[in-house]
Parts: C-alpha cells; sequence; structure tokens
C-alpha cells in the first residue's frame, strides 16, 4: 500500500509497475496526498478482474478501497493516509468516514493498511479500533522518522492470520518505509458469506 504519492493522473499512467505488479491508485494533488495499492497479479487472479484501475473514493486522495469479488468471497483492501501534521479533527472525520465505508465481516472481510499519522497507540487510544472491532497489526521497526506509524487494522476475528509485519527499507521512499504484511489462510478461513 502506497500513501503520499503526489501523482496525478498523467504521471500514473506514465509509471510502470514493477514485473507481476498492478497499480490502483487514487490520486491527490502533485503537492498533498495520494494513495495506491501495488498488488501482485498472481493474487488478483483469485478473484474476478477489478473494472478500474482507480480506488473506490472513501476521503479523496486520502483513503481508497479495492473491493475484490472472489468465488470464495469478498476482499476489500483498503490504503489509508491520514492528514499530517496538528490535525486531530481532520483525522478523526477521515477515521469515521473509514468506519462508515467498512463493509459488515459477514459480508466482505477488510484489510486496511497505511499511514495513520500516528502511533498504534495513539490509534488505540481514539476508540475507533473498538468502533470497527479491529485490531492493530504493526512492524516491529520504525517506518518513519524514528517512529510506527505506518500499521495495518484487521478485524479482530481475522487478527489470528496475520503471521507477520514487517518494515521495508528498500521501497526508495523517504521519509516513510514501506510495510507489508504476511497472512496465514487456508481456504475456509477466507471464505465469506455472500449477501444478495
Amino acid at each position: 500500500m502506497r500513501q503520499e504519492t503526489h501523482a496525478t493522473d498523467g504521471s500514473v499512467l506514465t509509471w510502470k509497475p514493477p514485473e507481476g505488479y498492478q497499480l490502483h491508485y487514487l490520486n491527490g494533488t502533485a503537492s498533498i496526498a495520494g494513495v495506491g495499492i501495488l498488488i501482485r497479479h498472481s493474487f488478483l487472479a483469485n478473484f474476478d478482474t477489478p473494472l478500474s484501475l482507480q480506488l473506490d473514493d472513501i476521503v479523496p486522495g486520502r483513503i481508497g478501497r479495492l473491493r475484490l469479488h472472489g468465488s470464495e468471497g469478498d476482499l476489500d483492501l483498503y490504503t489509508v493516509y491520514l492528514t499530517t501534521g496538528d490535525a486531530k479533527v481532520e483525522r478523526a472525520a477521515q477515521r469515521r468516514a473509514l468506519a462508515k465505508a467498512l463493509a459488515p465481516p459477514e459480508r466482505a472481510l477488510s484489510i486496511i493498511g497505511g499511514d495513520w499519522n500516528c502511533t498504534p497507540e495513539e490509534l488505540a487510544a481514539t476508540g475507533w479500533l473498538q468502533l470497527v472491532n479491529g485490531v492493530v497489526k504493526s512492524p516491529r521497526a520504525a517506518t518513519c522518522n524514528g517512529r510506527v506509524l505506518d500499521v495495518f487494522v484487521v478485524a479482530a476475528s481475522f487478527s489470528h492470520a496475520v503471521l507477520s509485519v514487517h518494515t521495508l527499507g528498500d521501497t526508495g521512499c523517504n521519509p516513510h518505509a514501506g510495510a507489508r504484511t504476511a497472512l496465514i489462510a487456508p481456504p475456509p478461513l477466507l471464505r465469506c458469506r455472500r449477501t444478495a
């Protein structure tokens, strides 16, 4: 998941993702925001082909969703880049918009990753995790300026399936490092009941 891409429609169209990957994105402006999900073709093969490379717009340039439909159920991947600086009110509004956009767990499994512009402890203190029945999964190593700001949130009922989260030091991003999560998921674990 990518945050703070500062991408425009033109720059996204001219950028070439690494071999075997596809970029789904939500642009901000050339000077602020922008998010994306870089996802392996082999993983996408488990789902119906997404209709667009653009993410669903939950908060413009800040929160995007990739909704994947598959025979075993639906998976919603969210990428988050909450407002930076002294912006607690704005971040609270962005978290509320995200909570409102989440599908019920019986409809889709949701995995949320990105730059929350707060530590896992600060995110927990907001009460938002209880609101969405979520659990933070974070790397041990810092992701930005000596702090862990880039983390994943998963449903508490799915928490046991997160094998690990790692900081990636070779993404070429500055000051943020990337974060990657590894899941252990036998087929029945990912099955979500579909509703009509």
